[in-house]
């Protein structure tokens, strides 16, 4: 079974509907977490597959791994301020099936941790006031709204436009807590379990963001909080595969073409 799971709450529910009316005719069923919602809206009435879910507690953007899958269900996770296209789930799913039957989750956002060169010079340390755990300055972005060639294997997938099986999917109670770092929550539970992460290739403008007057990155991310730098150094700055292409027949990375 093909599933999506999306998390939303009030004041994006224009955009929500937006994109189920996208997703709906495109999965099997469409999970809405309504997050700060009483009823559930009248307009996801007309959409037979859409099963909304009204938590006991707000679950913000962990709520997309609160609904429970199968271990063979293809599971979508998706955001509710991006615009989908119409074939969005049959053309991930064709990329997705041709990475391999390995453990892996795909997506189109992608994080490569880099440590910057001029950063190795203890001089340029002292002189600039480095502290270790200020990662944000590493972080090279591969953004969904890009073009993007090959197959790439990164540290970190923005959960918003990914997708894995169910049987791969970190339970509730492990990213519960992860409010406005999810993506690094399950980058961390992909390195344990072994999973790797890849980006799919797309041309620009195939994926289109919503934009909303709140940012998770000048809010939270550019704060560095300690606890989330202590989590992305598990899994970051190790695999010499990061950025490289996906190689399907051995699961591994190759150097791209130039």
């Amino acid at each position: 079974m093909i599933v999506a799971n999306m998390a939303t709450y009030p004041p994006r529910e224009d955009a929500m509907l937006a994109a189920v009316r996208s997703l709906a005719a495109q999965v099997d069923v469409l999970n809405i977490v309504l997050n700060e919602y009483r009823e559930v809206p009248a307009e996801l009435g007309v959409f037979p597959n859409v099963n909304p879910i009204i938590p006991e507690q707000d679950t913000k953007d962990t709520g997309k791994y609160l609904p429970r899958v199968g271990d063979d269900d293809i599971v979508f996770t998706v955001d509710d301020d991006i615009g989908f296209p119409a074939d969005y789930v049959a053309r991930t799913l064709e990329q997705y099936h041709g990475l391999g039957a390995g453990p892996l989750m795909a997506g189109y956002h992608g994080t490569l941790y880099r440590p910057a060169r001029y950063l190795r010079s203890d001089f340029l340390r002292r002189l600039i006031g480095y502290q270790p755990d200020y990662i944000v300055n590493s972080r090279r972005f591969i953004p969904f709204g890009d073009a993007l060639r090959d197959a790439t294997v990164v540290d970190e997938l923005g959960t918003g436009v990914s997708v894995m099986r169910g049987r791969d999917i970190p339970p509730f109670d492990y990213v519960r807590d992860a409010h406005l770092f999810i993506d690094v929550r399950v980058a961390l539970w992909c390195h344990q379990k072994g999973i790797a992460r890849v980006c799919l290739p797309r041309e620009a403008g195939w994926l289109r963001p919503v934009s909303h007057p709140e940012g998770i990155w000048q809010d939270f991310t550019l704060t560095n909080p300690p606890q989330v730098a202590r989590e992305i150094r598990q899994y970051a700055f190790r695999a010499s595969g990061r950025g490289r292409r996906y190689d399907p027949r051995s699961a591994s990375a190759s150097l791209p073409e130039s």
